[in-house]
């Protein structure tokens, strides 16, 4: 009798959230605090981005390390002026695109903004100027043998944030550092 009373509620569910079934989520998101390192033979690229405030300069970071925790490969790039996320986002799709570029098979993606994770996972994102992003990515991750995509408090993505950081601290672009991405 109770499933009966659940299986009629999913429609208002649906309408609400528009998913069926809906994929039912905590409101109390929970990500760890520390960075953990990836599995043997799998790289782990944490990504960040950050705009300076008022809408200054955006600068990305992205730290590959490997399953001993030994950074593989790291950079920071200035990006046109943005918001966060639309930083955050690039930071990922230069993650996603390096690692192809690097010939990667195993990649785990990591980074501190719910909303680029959620968007990758769930394949799209309702704000169309991080679409265009978010695609990328996808299709980036349609090229690695495995790939395992996670949401890290700030607190455990403290090596990209503070590459980030450190490249926002720059204010002329040319004096920002810049690694050989191959992008």
């Amino acid at each position: 009798m109770e499933d009966m009373k659940i299986q009629k509620a999913w429609p208002n569910v649906k309408i609400r959230y528009g998913a069926w079934p809906p994929r039912l989520m905590s409101k109390k998101y929970n990500s760890p605090t520390e960075w953990i390192p990836p599995q043997k033979g799998c790289i782990k690229a944490n990504f960040d981005g950050a705009t300076q405030p008022g809408g200054g300069l955006s600068r990305v970071g992205v730290v590959f390390r490997d399953h001993n925790g030994n950074i593989v490969k790291l950079g920071a790039q200035h990006i046109k002026q943005g918001t966060n996320n639309e930083a955050k986002a690039y930071a990922a799709w230069l993650a996603t695109r390096c690692a192809r570029n690097m010939g990667i098979k195993k990649l785990h993606l990591e980074g501190d903004s719910l909303i680029i994770i959620q968007a990758i996972k769930n394949g799209q994102i309702k704000s169309w100027h991080l679409q265009n992003f978010i695609s990328l990515i996808l299709e980036d991750l349609n090229h690695f043998e495995e790939v395992m995509v996670s949401h890290i408090k700030q607190e455990g993505n403290t090596e990209a944030d503070k590459l980030t950081k450190w490249a926002l601290s720059f204010n002329q672009i040319e004096d920002t550092f810049f690694e050989d991405f191959d992008v």
